[in-house]
C-alpha cells in the first residue's frame, strides 16, 4: 500500500528535482523508486511506482499535481458531464508496464504487483477535477446523468482491462484494483452499476491473481467477493478475523495496520501487527498489508520492524 514515496528519504531526493509526471514518464526512475522498499523496508514483493489517473492524460485529459491539494484534472465538460476520449496504451506516456519490464530484468527474483485505479474513483477524480472522497458529485451525476456516466465508465473499464493487460505481459505476478471510494456508494448503486463493470474488469485480467482494494465497504463484502478478484483488501476500520467469516475462503484477505499507528505510535504498530498475523494465522490466503498507504510521517524503521514481525511470525507458523 504505497510502499514506495513520500516517507523514504531516496525517494524524496528524487522528487526534489523530479515531479511525480516526471518521474512516471522515465520508466528506469521508476523502476528505482519501485525497487527502493524492497531494499530499504525488506517487504516481499515490489509495487510499481506509478498513479491511478495518469492514464487520463491519454483519454484527453490533463492531471496536475499540487503541493498539499493533491492530483487535480483539468476536465472537459459537454451538458455538464466530463467528455473523454478511448484509451490507447501506445498513446500513454505513463507506460508503467515499461517500469514493470525493467524492474523485472533488473530484479527477476522479486515479484512485482501492478495496479490500476477502479473506475469509480477514476471517474470520480476526473468529473469532479479533484478528490470527491465521499462521491458527492459523482453520485449526483450518476442519478441526474445516468447515461452519460455509464458511457465514462464503459471507456474507463476498458482502460483498466488494457492497462492492467500491459502489466501483466510486462511481467507483473499480480494486479491491483484500487477502488478506493466505492464504499460511499449504497448496496443498490453499486449492484447496479457498479457490479457488472467489476466482474467483466476481473473476468478479462484473471491471468494472475487479483486484489481489489476499496475502504468503509463492509455493507458492500458480499457483493466484493462476487467481483471474481482472487483477494479482497480490507482497510484499518474493521477487524478481520470477524470480517473474514463473511469471506469465502476461496478469497484472500489483504489487509489492515492502521497507517496512523505506524506513523504516530510504532509500539502500538507493533503489538497490533502481531495480533493482526496471529489472528490470521488459520486463513490459507492471507497477505499482511497495512488498510491504506504508509503515511508520510512514517519512520521506515517503523516499518522494517513491522516487516520482521510478520517474518517472525511466519516463521512460527
Amino acid at each position: 500500500m504505497r510502499q514506495a514515496g513520500r516517507y523514504l528519504p531516496s525517494y524524496n531526493k528524487i522528487r526534489s528535482t523530479h515531479s511525480i509526471r516526471d518521474i512516471c514518464s522515465d520508466p528506469a526512475i521508476s523502476s528505482e523508486i519501485t525497487y527502493d522498499p524492497v531494499s530499504e523496508i525488506g517487504v516481499d514483493s515490489a509495487i510499481v511506482f506509478s498513479d491511478i489517473l495518469l492514464p487520463l492524460e491519454a483519454m484527453g485529459l490533463h492531471i496536475d499535481y499540487l503541493e498539499g491539494t493533491g492530483p487535480v484534472v483539468e476536465n472537459v465538460k459537454k451538458d455538464g458531464v466530463l467528455r473523454i476520449d478511448s484509451y490507447d496504451p501506445d498513446a500513454d506516456r505513463y507506460k508503467s508496464w515499461e517500469t514493470i519490464r525493467i524492474f523485472r530484468k533488473n530484479h527477476g527474483d522479486i515479484p512485482i504487483i501492478g495496479f490500476c485505479g477502479g473506475p469509480v474513483t477514476i471517474a470520480s477524480y476526473a468529473m469532479n477535477g479533484k478528490a470527491d472522497r465521499e462521491l458527492a458529485n459523482f453520485r449526483r451525476l450518476m442519478h441526474a446523468k445516468t447515461r452519460q456516466v455509464s458511457e465514462i465508465l464503459s471507456e474507463l473499464k476498458e482502460m483498466i482491462i488494457a492497462n492492467a493487460r500491459e502489466q501483466i505481459r510486462a511481467g507483473a505476478d499480480a494486479v491491483q484494483i484500487f477502488e478506493s471510494w466505492a464504499g460511499s456508494l449504497s448496496r443498490d448503486e453499486y449492484q447496479r452499476t457498479i457490479l457488472p463493470i467489476h466482474r467483466e474488469i476481473f473476468s478479462e485480467i484473471g491471468k494472475v491473481p487479483t486484489i481489489l482494494f476499496s475502504t468503509a465497504s463492509h455493507h458492500l463484502i458480499r457483493m466484493l467477493t462476487a467481483t471474481g478478484t482472487d483477494f479482497i483488501s480490507i482497510d484499518w476500520r474493521e477487524n478481520l478475523p470477524e470480517i473474514s467469516s463473511e469471506i469465502p475462503h476461496e478469497i484472500g484477505i489483504q489487509g489492515n495496520l492502521d497507517p496512523m499507528l505506524a506513523e504516530s505510535f510504532p509500539k502500538e504498530a507493533f503489538g497490533e501487527a502481531r495480533r493482526i498475523t496471529e489472528s490470521m494465522k488459520d486463513r490459507n490466503r492471507y497477505i499482511f498489508n497495512l488498510g491504506h498507504g504508509v503515511l508520510p510521517g512514517t519512520d521506515p524503521a517503523t516499518l522494517r520492524e513491522i516487516v520482521n514481525i510478520v517474518h517472525q511470525t511466519e516463521r512460527i507458523r
